[in-house]
């Protein structure tokens, strides 16, 4: 990416962000036609972000930093994020669901409270299994923290989608309730009306089969739908 047909405070150009663009503080005048690229040093191929820094927040300024700039040989074009190295991975679904500055108050937020540690999260995979190897008390305690693990990471790629595909903003607070609500649907589900699970329960009720009606009745099976 050159930046050259990106407007810097106009087009959505990072998802680091829920607004997708950066937002001048204050009452401050900016050039709507200013292009990405007049932050990129010429020489070094880095940002240089020091004219808009007393512009923007912290937030923003960390996400242009956090952001890969690519080959400034080639014009924009919209694409699957490569890593450092040029190669496409998997790599970038961890960016995204754990990462991204506009994540982080979400996995804080909803009743995980949990703090994401970039430097300890090497893949998805191995950070879900580690829930297992953690001392997190009772199954039924695991498998709550498990949904909401699970039903986080689906919200927040949710959102993600709504923003690229519909032009939706993203509201973190949003993105919290609805986890809520889908984790107490989905527990409230899977348990009987006396706690226990579902699974457990169906496992001793013998299969049913069918049998012949009773003398001088008759039986007729239709399709309700």
């Amino acid at each position: 990416m050159n930046g050259r047909s990106v407007r810097l405070w106009q087009d959505k150009w990072f998802l680091s962000i829920p607004a997708g663009k950066l937002t001048p503080i204050g009452d401050v005048r900016v050039s709507r036609n200013m292009r990405v690229s007049t932050m990129i040093s010429e020489t070094s191929g880095n940002w240089d972000i020091d004219a808009i820094k007393p512009l923007i927040s912290v937030e923003d300024c960390d996400a242009i930093q956090d952001t890969c700039i690519g080959d400034i040989l080639r014009d924009d074009r919209i694409v699957w994020p490569a890593n450092r190295n040029g190669k496409y991975s998997v790599e970038f679904v961890e960016h995204l669901l754990l990462s991204c500055p506009w994540v982080e108050p979400i996995w804080f937020g909803d009743p995980l409270n949990y703090r994401v540690n970039r430097t300890n999260v090497s893949n998805l995979p191995a950070w879900v299994s580690s829930f297992f190897g953690s001392n997190l008390g009772s199954k039924e305690e695991l498998a709550r923290i498990l949904s909401y693990v699970a039903f986080t990471c689906w919200h927040i790629w949710k959102a993600r989608c709504n923003f690229v595909f519909d032009n939706k903003s993203i509201s973190p607070n949003q993105v919290i309730m609805s986890i809520f609500t889908s984790v107490n649907g989905f527990l409230g589900a899977s348990r009987t009306p006396e706690g226990r699970s579902q699974r457990v329960q169906t496992a001793l009720v013998p299969p049913a089969c069918w049998s012949p009606p009773s003398p001088f009745f008759m039986k007729l099976n239709v399709d309700a739908s």
